[in-house]
């Protein structure tokens, strides 16, 4: 549901939309919604024809692969506040971790997010 997506992203999280791309495979037709906040970029992909699963929300460090989305953002607690109001759903609370503040949602999708504020502090290995 891109509407609901851009809500999220947008509306709440703060993210500019750059522009929206139609693709054309075959039978398949889909259009790729470019977003971007500061130096990151994201790409929700809405499909006109087809009926896509949800993301599993279940996160386990032993897999391969992309684990969550991490978004840097000022005044963290505020924001929690402000999309806990929106009924966004919380894995983890905000906390302390290795310099940072840290909360984990998901977006409506599932999607694993983690937003932080400040900045990690890392071991020399």
């Amino acid at each position: 549901n891109l509407d609901r997506a851009l809500e999220f992203y947008r509306g709440l999280l703060g993210f500019r939309v750059l522009g929206h791309v139609d693709v054309q495979q075959g039978m398949r037709e889909l259009t790729v919604t470019h977003l971007e906040t500061g130096n990151a970029r994201l790409q929700l992909f809405s499909f006109a024809n087809e009926t896509v699963q949800p993301v599993s929300t279940a996160v386990d460090v032993t897999q391969a692969g992309l684990q969550h989305l991490v978004v840097p953002v000022n005044q963290l607690d505020a924001i929690v506040e402000q999309l806990a109001c929106a009924d966004v759903t919380f894995t983890l609370e905000p906390s302390d971790v290795a310099g940072t503040r840290i909360a984990f949602c998901t977006d409506p999708d599932g999607t694993p997010i983690a937003l932080t504020e400040g900045d990690f502090v890392y071991s020399r290995r």
